[in-house]
């Protein structure tokens, strides 16, 4: 049977996140949404509480934990604010990406101003997903061309969070002609340069404080030296990459989903109608139970793709249900609670229409629905439907 009872050190960053997430990130989430510069100074005291290396190897300036510990803060900084859950997670993925694929010169290259004074500096992003659905398969249509040391690069990336504050991209692009990822690479990119440019996305429909653009390639050229190139079996450590990105988001909707319920919960409870408290009515207490039930199936889920991820094994198909069911449970607690909320559910006095708008944000971004069943369905039976 799985255990998953917290260690006292996980138990202790867990609360301190959670004091942190409560204090400060609920409070400020709404003026983030309407100037992200406002908030620059949680980067600093994020940094400060250590969370940014929590998962990374100690030799490169991290705490040596898992994935499992990154979840628990996932949660709690989403259930703070969904949006400045992804602006202080923004190294994760980019970091990730290096970890997996980067030699050990080009880790301590790029890694260790993130563990230094520097850090709260340090913004990078990941641009992997393309207009086509079918990157998840590693149909990307992003080229890298080798001219003797230099790769040239030509294409376009969507839904690049961060690049427009971002100093570096990590890039993915196809480099040789085999099918899927073992014909694709990663390179670090400068985000600011000759042959790179940027098309920001505005006007989210959640999700404000963290910026995000599409990256047009047009020619943009890297050494060979900013290639990727430290992984022993680079299929399996992009499909790690991909584990690792889903499980994050699972824990991230899971926090917004949290953070309706909860709200919901403590309205129904003071909401008086026709005599009594609306809470009482079975057609608003059987929508939260189910919900609480949901909420409750997606942490078991997280947990456990993120601990099968710690260990090394079986952790594939784990990380897409446990994507799933978080792209459910997002969806659904942001409507059952403004529904709750009734009228008042759709104005800004609530913050439930801002669950609302996070939850839906997140689902979107986190892939297609209709190709994480279907990668789901290969891990169940070995073949797609």
């Amino acid at each position: 049977m799985a255990d998953f009872s917290l260690s006292e050190e996980a138990t202790s960053i867990r609360e301190e996140v959670r004091r942190f997430a409560r204090a400060t990130l609920r409070e400020r989430g709404r003026a983030a949404e309407v100037d992200p510069a406002s908030v620059e100074d949680l980067r600093t005291s994020f940094y400060e509480l250590g969370l940014v290396q929590l998962d990374w190897p100690e030799e490169l300036g991290g705490l040596g934990l898992g994935l499992f510990e990154r979840v628990l803060v996932s949660e709690e900084l989403a259930y703070g604010d969904a949006g400045l859950a992804l602006l202080l997670d923004d190294a994760g993925l980019a970091a990730r990406a290096l970890l997996e694929l980067g030699s050990a010169e080009q880790q301590q290259r790029w890694l260790a101003p993130w563990a230094g004074d520097q850090a709260p500096g340090q913004v990078w992003g990941l641009a992997l997903d393309e207009a086509d659905l079918a990157w998840e398969r590693g149909a990307l249509f992003t080229m890298a061309s080798r001219e003797d040391d230099l790769w040239r690069l030509m294409g376009a990336k969507y839904f690049v969070l961060q690049a427009p504050r971002a100093s570096h991209l990590v890039v993915f692009a196809r480099t040789g002609f085999e099918p899927g990822w073992p014909g694709i690479d990663a390179f670090v990119v400068p985000a600011r340069g000759e042959g790179l440019s940027l098309e920001v996305e505005s006007n989210r429909l959640g999700l404000g404080a963290v910026s995000s653009a599409r990256v047009l390639l047009s020619g943009c050229t890297v050494p060979e030296s900013a290639r990727l190139c430290g992984a022993d079996d680079k299929l399996a450590a992009v499909q790690r990459l991909l584990a690792y990105r889903r499980i994050v988001a699972a824990a991230h909707m899971l926090g917004v989903a949290r953070a309706a319920l909860e709200y919901a919960c403590g309205y129904a409870e003071q909401r008086p109608a026709f005599g009594r408290m609306i809470g009482q009515f079975q057609s608003i207490a059987f929508k939260l139970a189910d919900l609480a039930t949901e909420i409750d199936a997606t942490r078991w889920l997280t947990w456990q793709a993120a601990s099968l991820f710690d260990e090394g094994s079986d952790f594939q198909l784990a990380s897409l249900q446990a994507l799933i069911q978080a792209q459910e449970t997002a969806h659904r607690a942001g409507i059952d609670s403004v529904q709750v909320l009734g009228g008042a559910g759709f104005i800004d006095d609530y913050p439930v229409e801002k669950f609302m708008r996070d939850g839906a944000a997140l689902a979107s971004l986190s892939g297609s629905r209709l190709v994480v069943e279907e990668l789901a369905a290969e891990q169940l039976f070995g073949t797609a439907p």
